[in-house]
């Protein structure tokens, strides 16, 4: 193999090193900086925000924060939610109940 041929092969290898290192770099941006590759996906849903801290992955504070943020979204404000159905709320059993 001439010198212009093993040019070529390293500059393919180094072009295939480069695209899957950026691969893998938003890849793994995405998952912990939680961006989506649409960029269409909203906030966590109510259960899902109730799911988190049953199994104590937020705290009180928290997960008031995380509420009231998806409420906000629907439109709803904390004080005309009470004694309403949360929107997203599926009404399941076994969902641990918020303030």
């Amino acid at each position: 193999m001439n010198s212009s041929g093993r040019i070529l092969l390293l500059s393919g290898a180094l072009l295939l090193i480069v695209i899957v290192a950026a691969v893998a770099l938003a890849m793994l941006r995405r998952r912990f900086f939680g961006e989506s590759s649409s960029g269409s996906e909203g906030p966590l849903a109510l259960h899902e925000i109730r799911a988190m801290h049953a199994r104590g992955e937020l705290d009180d504070d928290e997960f008031e924060q995380l509420r009231r943020a998806a409420l906000a979204e629907w439109g709803v404000t904390p004080e005309n939610s009470r004694g309403a159905p949360e929107a997203g709320d599926s009404g399941a059993p076994g969902t641990p109940e918020n303030s």
